[in-house]
């Protein structure tokens, strides 16, 4: 798996949703997220939004963090 691939336009709608999802579940805030993963606040809020198009090093920062496997977030249904 190439990590330094960006995300095609589905898992990216899909990563945009997972990842908004969990932040909320866990009620965690877009700062902590940020600052627990090395990211910026507007980074992160740039993915939920699709206004950015992240790498899958970074879906795999987010799974890990929430300890899911990266499928979780990006497959394709």
């Amino acid at each position: 798996m190439n990590y330094e691939q960006r995300l095609n336009d589905k898992q990216r709608k899909r990563f945009a949703f997972m990842l908004k999802q969990k932040r909320k579940d866990n009620k965690i805030t877009l700062e902590k997220l940020g600052n627990r993963l090395g990211y910026s606040t507007t980074t992160i809020s740039n993915w939920e939004n699709l206004k950015a198009v992240p790498y899958l090093y970074n879906v795999e920062d987010v799974a890990t963090y929430f300890n899911l496997p990266m499928n979780v977030f990006i497959r394709e249904e």
